[in-house]
């Protein structure tokens, strides 16, 4: 039962990976940008609960400061910059690895992923 949940989780996450990819991938304004906010922090906010449940206990730690950046962006407190668009989809990237690999052990120790939370944190306080 726990197992069909959790391939239930695992691909509803990969929807809305694959939905932000898209949508970074695509030109965008000030409108777009506040959408585009909003569907990173939501899907981020969810993934960040909900992922220890299906045992990706260290997914969380990554994607807390991802989570505070597009709250602030929400927020009208920072701007989504080209390099923020680019670092994000590296994110989905690594966050999409971890889902198929079923294995988010070592998400917080690699170089690039250590700098993408070291740039995200400098952004989310």
């Amino acid at each position: 039962m726990i197992e069909s949940i959790r391939h239930i989780f695992i691909d509803e996450t990969n929807r809305q990976l694959d939905a932000i990819e898209l949508e970074l991938q695509s030109e965008f304004g000030v409108t777009f940008n506040k959408k585009l906010a909003e569907k990173v922090f939501l899907a981020m906010h969810s993934i960040k609960g909900t992922s220890p449940m299906f045992g990706f206990n260290k997914l969380p730690s990554f994607i807390i400061p991802i989570e505070k950046t597009f709250d602030r962006i929400r927020k009208d407190e920072i701007i989504l910059t080209t390099e923020l668009k680019e670092k994000t989809e590296e994110v989905v990237k690594i966050i999409k690895n971890v889902l198929v690999n079923n294995n988010d052990i070592h998400i917080t120790e690699g170089e690039d992923e250590k700098a993408l939370i070291t740039f995200f944190k400098n952004l989310s306080t």
